[in-house]
């Protein structure tokens, strides 16, 4: 079935993928036919851009003034591609994907850091307290999509990102949460994937899985209790959970958070291996 887009968006995807421009009525569109769909996202977020799919939910329209329900059923970014590209290769980087995408927090000179690989599902992340390793993690692994809060990083670290690897930015305009309530969203997300409490504990202790989750909130929860009155930015791995959860809020944004995060694999960085 061919897909529809319309106006400006139309006249975008018209130009950059070659696609003839037609009119409904006073509408600008464009017909993409299955066969050119994955052409024409491709050449859209090799660019920066979105792809958004939405679908018709309803079959008929029973009334002339009737309203058809439409639905976003698949988004894409540049970060965010869950299957193989038609064209072009998969070289590695220093051992990594060329599609990872970094989702990252800075607070008081330190940097939370979390890259994905959807198409692998595959979670790196670590805190870094040096802007130097910061820039030699970034310029080894080459992530593709960054995602940050509004003025997280100085000018120049973002040219020094620009001129590594060309990435998609996406700016949050506000992100902080509680921690304990990011524990608690993350407890009760895996949680609806198993079959009981007791599978549920067996997933939190096993190695290189959500199981880092368990061990973050025991750490967290232990300097809490010694350390009431501490600030919680200061806390142990606070950007690196802060970061985290930004890395699942996007990808919920996306529609793909259950399907990366439930078969994903995580792990810490080896930083020292990962430095130029």
């Amino acid at each position: 079935m061919a897909l529809f887009c319309f106006y400006d968006d139309a006249l975008l995807l018209g130009k950059i993928a070659d696609l003839k421009l037609q009119f409904w009525g006073t509408r600008p569109f464009v017909l993409i036919w299955p066969k050119t769909h994955r052409f024409s996202v491709e050449k859209l977020i090799s660019l920066g851009y979105k792809a958004v799919t939405v679908e018709q939910m309803e079959t008929v329209l029973t009334k002339k003034d009737k309203i058809c329900k439409r639905e976003i059923v698949e988004i894409i970014t540049k970060g965010t591609i869950t299957e193989e590209k038609t064209e072009g290769n998969s070289d590695k980087i220093g051992g990594f994907s060329e599609k990872f995408l970094l989702c990252i927090i800075q607070k008081k000179g330190i940097f939370g850091l979390t890259f994905v690989d959807c198409m692998t599902q595959r979670f790196f992340f670590d805190e870094v307290h040096k802007i130097e390793d910061l820039k030699s993690i970034i310029y080894r692994v080459k992530p593709v999509e960054i995602v940050l809060v509004r003025g997280g990083l100085e000018l120049g670290l973002v040219n020094f990102i620009r001129n590594c690897s060309n990435p998609a930015f996406t700016n949050i305009k506000h992100f902080m949460k509680n921690i304990e309530d990011i524990f608690e969203e993350f407890q009760q997300f895996f949680k609806g994937f198993l079959m009981s409490f007791y599978d549920f504990y067996r997933f939190l202790e096993k190695n290189d899985e959500p199981g880092i989750f368990h061990e973050l909130m025991k750490g967290f929860l232990l300097v809490k209790r010694t350390n009431g009155d501490l600030a919680e930015e200061i806390l142990p791995n606070f950007c690196l959970i802060q970061s985290l959860y930004l890395c699942f809020s996007y990808l919920k944004s996306i529609l793909i958070a259950d399907s990366i995060f439930r078969y994903g694999t995580f792990s810490f960085f080896d930083l020292e291996s990962l430095k130029v």
